[in-house]
């Protein structure tokens, strides 16, 4: 099956932006994370934490997949975040991601909310 992203790459955004109420960084993202659109998601990942941002929220409520590279960039963020006692939270799961963190057993993983 062929993700949306693939075939609509344009689709896909990520934006970033700080946040004092929660003391983090928030990256949005929209669109499916796939093997076609990981990169601008890994580079965004990669530039807060290259700024010393250690604590990330990644808002997830406009993405419908994503793909095991996706799941890939965000574990490996998580462990270059524990490195320095920060954090990846994950907000806005919808139920097809939400069951891709169960069975993978990435939910005991990350702080996961419904919401910011």
């Amino acid at each position: 099956m062929l993700s949306q992203a693939r075939e609509n790459p344009e689709r896909f955004e990520v934006r970033v932006h700080a946040s004092k109420r929660l003391d983090a960084h928030i990256i949005e993202v929209s669109g499916d994370i796939d093997v076609f659109s990981a990169r601008p998601f890994k580079a965004a990942l990669t530039r807060e934490l290259d700024r010393g941002n250690y604590s990330v929220v990644v808002d997830l409520s406009r993405v419908e997949y994503m793909d095991s590279t996706g799941l890939g960039v965000l574990v490996a963020a998580f462990k270059r975040a524990r490195e320095h006692e920060g954090t990846i939270k994950l907000v806005g799961l919808n139920r097809q991601l939400t069951k891709i963190f169960d069975m993978t057993g990435l939910n005991r993983v990350f702080d996961i909310s419904p919401s910011l």
